[in-house]
């Protein structure tokens, strides 16, 4: 029997700003199906996209 994990251990990077945009488009849904090893799915400066989890720095901080 194979269980498999619907979200991926680790947290995603913090985003401090968001584009202007209205529903912006996603990259992907989830982390399993969407994004490749360690990487999560995380809501992005502008949609969801694969980041890599807790790299110790913030999203936007130089935009």
């Amino acid at each position: 029997m194979h269980v498999f994990l619907a979200v991926k251990p680790r947290t995603c990077p913090v985003v401090t700003v968001r584009c202007k945009m209205l529903n912006p488009p996603n990259r992907c849904e989830s982390d399993n199906c969407d994004c490749p090893g360690p990487m999560k799915c995380c809501m992005s400066v502008c949609g969801k996209e694969c980041l890599q989890p807790n790299q110790g720095t913030t999203l936007g901080q130089y935009f």
